[in-house]
């Protein structure tokens, strides 16, 4: 049989083992970086927001301390933004803001409504919000505020986001005589310039990880074809065996899996080619001999000379 009457079709590319390989190859590098990237993003989010909280935290803390808890009684109890105790703790709050660049209102809170998700506005640093006035509180607020006003201890939140953009915020207790929270001074600080940089980060991450992903699916090819080159040498050796040519005889290059498969090949079509060999010869030799024809014998033609055959 010719082996060249029937030629193979070539695989197609997506079922060729290099290009498998290179795929698989390609892919887990782009999953190993973006799951690096996700992590390092995921960190820098909670740095940002444990940084930014513990500033707010501080600030909350400090102007805490400029509240006097009688004179707040008393605003609380007459909410007019004309009183001079009320102008009093409204100007200190408002160096606070001004000294620590907040572009957001420092505000006392008082009749926490955890139902309705609301308290009403004692004293505040800017003309924008009214003494009296009921402000909404954010849904991140409620558990923060209600711990406080029950254990006395300031605390911040993580970042949420409302109508107005992204927030952290900052509550800490206004502590009487008695030792009693009874009110609140919040603080809020909009984060949205430090998401934007996360967003960044964000298309960066995409962006390393697809230029990774290209790079290892080259380096994946090459690597693939010279891991899968004796294969590919070894699959056409044995379509032509298979054809019937018994001449193949392919080098063994490596010492692993495929060099000791090439050597098993070339063994197994030795064999095949000696076995063969020694079939077509011993045929060769048991070939039936017919004698002359009688007549061209000395014995002629009797029964004795025409029995006679070839010891085959």
């Amino acid at each position: 049989m010719d082996p060249a009457a029937s030629p193979r079709p070539a695989l197609p590319a997506w079922r060729r083992l290099a290009v498998r390989l290179a795929v698989a190859f390609a892919v887990l590098t782009f999953l190993s970086v973006a799951i690096v990237g996700v992590m390092v993003r995921a960190r820098q989010k909670a740095e940002l927001q444990d940084a930014v909280g513990t500033q707010l935290l501080n600030i909350a803390r400090v102007a805490v301390l400029l509240v006097d808890p009688a004179q707040h009684a008393e605003i609380q109890r007459a909410p007019r933004a004309d009183s001079p105790a009320y102008r009093t703790l409204r100007a200190r709050l408002a160096d606070v803001q001004r000294e620590v660049l907040l572009t957001t209102p420092i505000r006392t809170l008082v009749e926490y409504d955890r139902t309705g998700r609301r308290a009403r506005v004692v004293v505040t640093s800017e003309d924008a919000e009214r003494p009296g006035e009921w402000y909404a509180l954010a849904p991140e607020l409620i558990d923060p505020i209600a711990w406080s006003l029950e254990d006395g201890v300031a605390r911040y939140t993580g970042a949420y986001r409302n109508a107005k953009g992204t927030w952290i915020s900052a509550v800490a207790p206004i502590v009487d005589a008695q030792g009693r929270a009874v009110a609140l001074l919040s603080v809020d600080y909009q984060v949205d310039v430090f998401l934007d940089r996360l967003h960044e980060l964000d298309v960066t991450i995409l962006q390393g990880s697809a230029a990774a992903a290209v790079s290892a699916l080259l380096l994946g090819l090459l690597f693939a074809r010279q891991l899968t080159r004796p294969i590919s040498a070894l699959t056409g050796a044995v379509a032509r065996v298979a054809g019937g040519d018994l001449s193949q005889s392919l080098p063994v290059r490596s010492g692993d899996e495929v060099g000791v498969l090439t050597r098993a090949f070339n063994e197994m079509v030795e064999g095949c080619a000696s076995a063969t060999s020694s079939a077509t010869r011993s045929a060769a030799t048991c070939r039936p001999r017919w004698p002359r024809p009688c007549w061209n014998r000395p014995t002629g033609c009797g029964w004795a000379a025409t029995s006679a055959r070839s010891p085959c």
